[in-house]
């Protein structure tokens, strides 16, 4: 049954009854690039056809959430998809890929050691991190 046909909307005929879930996302970059702001990450991607970025897999929550970024930000850019976030932060950090969006505690190392800069936090709120 596709969702035409469903006799009901999904979007407007349900009320949330509570929240399930909270995750902050960050957007992380080379530190070599030199980024500090969600403006000089778009200013990059413009310039820079189809920057390469990270994800655990096409679809996955971190696909999605750069691909929101670039929606937003008016560019396009390609996924390196991996077996998980695991595996795109060390390709971060090598350079193997530009830019990903992860929660804070898997690429917290790498931005302590100042090898990863977030310019942007994919929240609602800002983070006290």
């Amino acid at each position: 049954m596709s969702a035409q046909s469903l006799p009901y909307d999904p979007l407007r005929d349900f009320i949330p009854v509570a929240q399930m879930l909270y995750s902050l996302f960050c957007v992380y970059v080379q530190s070599s690039l030199g980024m500090n702001s969600i403006a000089e990450l778009i200013a990059y991607a413009k310039t820079h056809p189809a920057p390469n970025y990270g994800s655990s897999g096409i679809g996955s929550v971190h696909h999605l959430c750069m691909a929101q970024v670039g929606n937003r930000g008016g560019w396009g850019g390609s996924t390196s998809p991996t077996r998980g976030v695991a595996q795109s932060i060390p390709a971060l950090a090598g350079g193997g890929i530009s830019l990903m969006c992860s929660p804070p505690l898997p690429a917290g190392p790498l931005l302590r050691a100042g090898k990863v800069r977030v310019p942007a936090v994919a929240s609602a709120r800002r983070s006290p991190l």
